[in-house]
């Protein structure tokens, strides 16, 4: 892996999901990495039961 982008995009979605039975909201985190040749590469995923950026932190 690249160990510098210039430039770090997240972006967040929120769904429902089924949970147990039932429909709970979460948010799904991604994370792209611009890399010196300006190719966006994936550098995650990150599902969190609350929507907050603090998830992140």
């Amino acid at each position: 892996m690249d160990s510098h982008y210039p430039f770090v995009l997240l972006d967040a979605i929120h769904c429902k999901v089924r949970d147990n039975g039932r429909y709970v909201s979460k948010t799904i985190f991604t994370i792209l990495g611009l890399n010196i040749q300006g190719r966006k590469e994936l550098q995650g995923l990150y599902l969190s039961e609350s929507g907050g950026a603090n998830y992140l932190a």
